[in-house]
């Protein structure tokens, strides 16, 4: 019996506070020029379990997080999320 090859996706989020800002290089908040966003838009992206709840209905599985300091104390999440084809 041949071995079936599973076949996977994946999504890179990035995550500020409780918020996922970028998927897969896409901002998710409100619609404004890059160089004009500030740190309070931030506020317009998902909230990271909202976002997670989503995609787990959509058969995302969340596989591991990674974060990394950055400025003011804060931190930045990258979620790493895979799904079968």
């Amino acid at each position: 019996m041949p071995i079936q090859e599973r076949e996977f996706e994946y999504q890179v989020c990035y995550g500020v506070g409780d918020r996922v800002t970028f998927v897969n290089g896409i901002w998710l908040g409100r619609d404004i020029p890059e160089s004009e966003r500030k740190q309070e838009d931030i506020q317009s992206c998902p909230l990271m379990w909202e976002y997670l709840n989503r995609a787990g209905a959509d058969g995302w599985e969340l596989a591991t997080i990674l974060e990394t300091p950055a400025a003011r104390g804060n931190l930045i999440r990258t979620y790493f999320l895979k799904r079968e084809r």
